[in-house]
C-alpha cells in the first residue's frame, strides 16, 4: 500500500508543474520533442529508404532519450529532498526504491512513446503493412531501451566502483556514448554527400547495433533476440540499483573531498584565475559571482556531471571531422555558389552549431540549482546590487574562459589536422565574436538569477527549446558567413562589431 501512495506522490511531482500546479509545461515539451522529430523523419522520409529510415530513427530516439538520462540521472532515480521526508516516516527503503523506478521509467517511456509517434507514420507510407508497422514499433523501442538501459547501469556502476571519490569513470562512459552518438548521427550527412537512399552502402552502417535490431523486422530469431537482450539489460539495471540505491543516492548527494592531481601544478591554476580576475572582471559583484560559480563547480557532483557531455560534445565533432576529411562536414566550400566567388574556407555547420548549442546549454545550466541549495531566489533580493548585469557577466565570464575558451583551442588544434592556421583562426574569431553576441542578446531575455531554478526534471527537459533554438542561430550564423567569408575584412570587421554591441549590451 505504502509503495503505490509513494508511486502516486512521485507521478505528480515528475509530471505536474511546480509553480503553477499544472500539467501544460510538461505537455509543451512533448509538443517540442513530437514537432522536432516529425521534421526529422519527414527529411529523412523523402531522402532515404525503409532501412535507412529506420536506422536513422533509431539513432535520433537514442540521442534526444540519452540527452535526458546523461544530465537527469540523479535526478531521475534519486531525491536527496525526498528521501529526507520519507526517512522519518513508517515507509521500507525497498518500498521508495519501487516507486521511484516505476516512476522515473515511466517518464522516459512517455518521451519513447512521443519520439516514436511521427516515425510511425512515415514507416507505414514505405509498404502499409501492418505487421511491418508493429515489428518496427517494437524494434525501435526495443533498441531504445536497450541502449538507455545499457547507459544507466555502466554509470550506476562507475559510480559505484569510485565510491564517490573520482567522475573519472563516468566522464569516460559519457564521452564513449556522445561519441557513439554523434557519430550515428552522421550517417545521414555521408548519404547525402554520396547521394545515396540505401545506406548500407557505407560501411560502416553494417557494423551498427541499429542494423542487427532492424533485422529483427525481416527475422524473428533476431527478434527475439533483441528482445531478451534488452530484458536482460532492463533486469540487470534494476537489481543492481535496487542493492546499491543507498551508495549511489549518498555519493550523489555529497561531494567527497580527494586531493586532486592535475597536469598544471596547483599554483599555476590559481595564477591563471588571479590574472582573469584582475583584467577582464570589472567589479567586486562580477567578481564575486566568478567566484560563486566557480565554488558551485568544484562542489556539486552533480553540476558537473551534467555539463560535461556539452563540453565533449564540440571536441567529438571535431575529431570526426578531421577523421572523415568529409567536405560538408568539415568544410564548406562557399566558392561553389558562382554568385558568391572564391572566398574564406568556412567550417561545417554542424561544427559552428555544435559550439553555439554547447555555449548556451553550459550557460543555461548555471540558472539551475544543486540539489543541496534550493530556494535562492530570496537571496538576490535582498543582496545590495542596482545593476543585475553585473551578476549575469560575472557567471558567464566564468563559463568563458573555464570552459568554452579551454574547448575553443583544443578544438583549433584538432581543425589544424586538417586546415590551415589562417581559415581555422578566422572561423574561431568569427563563431566566438557570433557566440558572445547570442549570449548577450539572450541575456536580455533571460532573467532567471544564476543556481536560483529548482533542479526538477521540467527545467532540465525543457532545455530542449533552448537546443532547437540554437540550432535556429547556428543556421543564421552559417548564412552569414557564406556571405562575408569572402575576404578577412568582412570578417574581422562583423566580429569587431559582434563583440562590440555585446560590450554595450552587457554594461546596460
Amino acid at each position: 500500500m505504502n509503495e503505490k501512495t509513494i508511486f502516486r506522490l512521485f507521478l505528480k511531482t515528475d509530471y505536474r508543474d511546480k509553480e503553477k500546479n499544472t500539467y501544460k509545461r510538461f505537455l509543451g515539451i512533448m509538443i517540442s520533442y513530437i514537432f522536432a522529430n516529425s521534421f526529422i523523419g519527414w527529411s529523412n522520409y523523402i531522402r532515404f529508404d525503409e532501412f535507412g529510415f529506420s536506422v536513422l530513427a533509431m539513432s535520433m530516439n537514442i540521442f534526444f532519450i540519452t540527452f535526458i538520462a546523461l544530465t537527469e540521472y540523479g535526478e531521475l532515480f534519486f531525491s536527496k529532498k525526498q528521501n529526507e521526508i520519507f526517512s522519518s516516516l513508517p515507509v521500507l527503503p525497498e518500498e521508495i526504491f519501487a516507486a521511484k523506478f516505476k516512476s522515473a521509467f515511466l517518464y522516459i517511456f512517455s518521451f519513447v512513446l512521443v519520439l516514436l509517434l511521427p516515425q510511425i507514420i512515415f514507416f507505414a507510407m514505405y509498404s502499409g503493412e501492418v505487421s511491418r508497422v508493429l515489428l518496427f514499433i517494437i524494434i525501435n523501442i526495443s533498441f531504445t531501451l536497450f541502449l538507455l538501459f545499457l547507459l544507466l547501469l555502466l554509470q550506476s556502476v562507475s559510480i559505484v566502483m569510485s565510491k564517490g571519490k573520482s567522475n573519472k569513470l563516468v566522464t569516460v562512459l559519457q564521452f564513449i556514448f556522445v561519441a557513439f552518438i554523434v557519430l550515428t548521427s552522421t550517417i545521414s550527412s555521408k548519404g547525402d554527400q554520396k547521394g545515396l537512399t540505401d545506406i548500407r552502402e557505407i560501411e560502416a552502417v553494417k557494423y551498427l547495433p541499429q542494423t542487427y535490431f532492424y533485422s529483427g523486422i525481416e527475422n524473428y530469431l533476431f527478434l527475439v533476440l533483441c528482445l531478451c537482450l534488452t530484458l536482460f539489460l532492463g533486469f540487470s539495471f534494476y537489481f543492481y540499483m535496487k542493492m546499491n540505491y543507498e551508495k549511489i543516492s549518498d555519493y550523489l548527494s555529497f561531494e567527497t573531498k580527494v586531493k586532486k592531481k592535475s597536469f598544471i601544478p596547483a599554483k599555476y591554476l590559481e595564477g591563471i584565475q588571479k590574472f582573469i580576475t584582475a583584467k577582464f572582471l570589472n567589479n567586486n559583484i562580477e567578481q564575486a559571482f566568478y567566484g560563486l560559480t566557480k565554488n558551485q563547480f568544484a562542489n556539486s557532483k552533480q553540476l558537473k556531471l551534467k555539463n560535461l557531455p556539452f563540453v565533449f560534445l564540440p571536441l567529438i565533432f571535431a575529431l570526426i571531422a578531421v577523421v572523415g576529411n568529409q567536405q560538408g562536414f568539415l568544410y564548406f566550400d562557399s566558392s561553389k555558389i558562382s554568385s558568391l566567388g572564391t572566398g574564406v574556407l568556412i567550417l561545417g555547420p554542424s561544427i559552428t552549431m555544435i559550439l553555439i548549442m554547447s555555449s548556451r546549454l553550459l550557460i543555461s545550466g548555471t540558472k539551475i540549482a544543486d540539489e543541496n541549495s534550493n530556494d535562492t531566489d530570496w537571496i538576490y533580493k535582498t543582496i545590495p546590487v542596482k545593476e543585475n548585469v553585473w551578476i549575469f557577466n560575472g557567471v558567464n565570464k566564468f563559463i568563458y574562459f573555464n570552459f568554452l575558451i579551454p574547448v575553443f583551442i583544443l578544438v583549433f588544434l584538432i581543425l589544424l589536422v586538417r586546415l590551415d592556421v589562417l581559415t581555422v583562426a578566422l572561423n574561431m574569431i568569427f563563431i566566438i565574436s557570433g557566440i558572445i553576441f547570442i549570449n548577450s542578446i539572450a541575456g536580455l531575455f533571460d532573467k532567471n538569477f544564476p543556481f536560483s531554478l529548482e533542479n526538477t526534471k521540467h527545467n532540465s527537459t525543457s532545455k530542449f527549446f533552448e537546443v532547437l533554438l540554437t540550432m535556429v542561430m547556428g543556421i543564421l550564423v552559417f548564412i552569414i558567413q557564406i556571405f562575408i567569408f569572402k575576404n578577412i575584412y568582412f570578417i574581422l570587421g562583423l566580429s569587431a562589431i559582434f563583440i562590440i554591441l555585446s560590450a554595450l549590451i552587457n554594461r546596460k
